[in-house]
């Protein structure tokens, strides 16, 4: 199943779920490439059928109950524990809304008494502007995926991202972050130093924001790469210095590209396998 909350405009603020049920999947095989790690644990179906929110809600409308613009419409919230019941979300993605504490309280609690699942929760394209660090930290606390992404979000503060979410972040399978920026579109960092990439336990990630990392903290982290000490399949990594003269710890194991000027492809190199 595959969940998306949109934010529709036409006058007022619409909010609505769309759902789509999709028949279960064996793992993904993960490519060794970097690009195609991505492609594959990021962008593989991460579009849903269109769908009609009106239609979706049956007879109840959104104009049936007046609620407050931090909430959520009841009908939408019953809508969400309905399809949501006992199940495992492949992908839950927010995009497009003007999120609260209120708002995302509303459905950390509704997976949480439906006891629902999510593998990959996405947020993208959504303003962060009436969200609390404490209120964010809390929901994907609450709501645990086993993959996370934040992609495009606006209203962010450098409290947003501290150095507790960093740490849930890299404590996931696979994470992504890219393209955080404040109300007047200035861009906001990661507090995520060299102290917490060390804490890293995901096998693949992209960190595509600016981050605290240092050229001895990731010289150190792809030496534990390199000896076998870490294990990883594909990550991204955008630094504040440039990293061409970089010496870097290499083994047979590990391939290193630099993308451009500020920005290192590291993925594992799988021996050949005997043929019996």
């Amino acid at each position: 199943m595959q969940i998306s909350m949109k934010c529709d405009e036409e006058g007022k603020n619409r909010k609505w779920v769309a759902c789509q049920k999709r028949k279960r999947r064996d793992p993904i095989e993960l490519s060794q490439d970097i690009k195609k790690a991505f492609i594959d644990l990021y962008h593989v179906a991460v579009t849903v059928a269109p769908v009609d929110p009106l239609a979706l809600l049956g007879e109840r409308s959104l104009n049936s109950e007046p609620s407050s613009s931090t909430e959520l419409p009841s009908a939408i919230v019953d809508r969400l524990m309905e399809v949501t019941k006992g199940s495992q979300i492949d992908r839950l993605r927010i995009n497009e809304m003007e999120l609260s504490d209120t708002s995302l309280s509303q459905i950390a609690n509704c997976l949480r008494s439906t006891e629902c699942q999510v593998r990959l929760l996405s947020l993208e394209l959504t303003s962060l502007a009436s969200v609390s660090p404490a209120g964010l930290l809390r929901f994907v606390r609450d709501v645990a995926p086993m993959d996370l992404v934040f992609r495009m979000l606006r209203g962010c503060t450098p409290e947003h991202f501290g150095p507790e979410l960093c740490r849930f972040l890299v404590s996931r399978r696979f994470f992504s972050v890219s393209e955080l920026v404040d109300e007047q579109s200035n861009d906001v960092a990661l507090s995520l130093d060299d102290a917490i990439l060390n804490e890293l336990s995901a096998s693949t990630f992209q960190i595509a924001a600016h981050s605290s990392i240092t050229v001895d903290g990731l010289r150190s982290f792809v030496k534990a790469f390199a000896n076998g000490t870490r294990t990883l399949v594909a990550a991204s990594i955008k630094t504040n210095f440039p990293l061409q003269g970089i010496p870097f710890p290499l083994d047979g194991k590990v391939k290193i590209h630099i993308e451009d000027e500020k920005t290192i492809n590291i993925s594992s190199i799988v021996s050949p396998r005997t043929v019996l």
